[in-house]
């Protein structure tokens, strides 16, 4: 049975199937026995495709003017914009307050050495400041740990040098 709309220049249905014709009644696109969650799109002047679902955890993804979109996983760097939140798993920055390479995460590890510099203050404030709650008798914590592995240094290396205006003051 075929229903039409417009013969010239619009819609038939035929048989189930959604049939687009052009002013001289040809068809030129077709939708029928399509697959379900199948996509369409005009990949060409008057010419109607069919973009076949995917896996879970896709997302279609715009190939710009012209060209088909696609199917693909969000490109953190290629199609996102302004900063991400530190509760979305951001740093909630979008520059760096220092240079060396580090890794954020739950455990920070640092590629290179770390320079802190305090400024010049006139009140109390230390350039580092810490705390930490130790809350069980049967373990030795440690406040501050290094492990230095030394293959060759001078009989003069020390692990800690703490001075004031370049003097030093304690070494250990």
């Amino acid at each position: 049975m075929a229903l039409a709309f417009d013969a010239r220049n619009g819609l038939s249905v035929n048989n189930g199937a959604v049939q687009v014709v052009d002013a001289n009644g040809k068809i030129v696109s077709s939708f029928s026995n399509t697959t379900i969650g199948s996509i369409p799109y005009q990949s060409a002047s008057g010419v109607t495709s069919f973009l076949a679902d995917v896996a879970t955890g896709s997302v279609l993804i715009s190939g710009g003017v012209g060209v088909a979109p696609s199917y693909g996983k969000v490109d953190l760097t290629a199609h996102t914009t302004g900063t991400l939140p530190v509760a979305n798993g951001g740093t909630g920055t979008t520059t760096t307050t220092g240079t060396g390479a580090n890794v954020l995460s739950t455990s920070p590890a640092f590629t290179t050495g770390i320079s802190i510099t305090g400024g010049t203050v006139t009140v109390n404030s230390p350039v580092i400041s810490s705390s930490q709650t130790w809350n069980d008798s049967a373990i030795a914590f440690a406040g501050i740990s290094l492990a230095v592995t030394d293959t060759a240094s001078s009989a003069t290396s020390s692990l800690i040098d703490l001075s004031v205006g370049g003097v030093s003051k304690f070494s250990i």
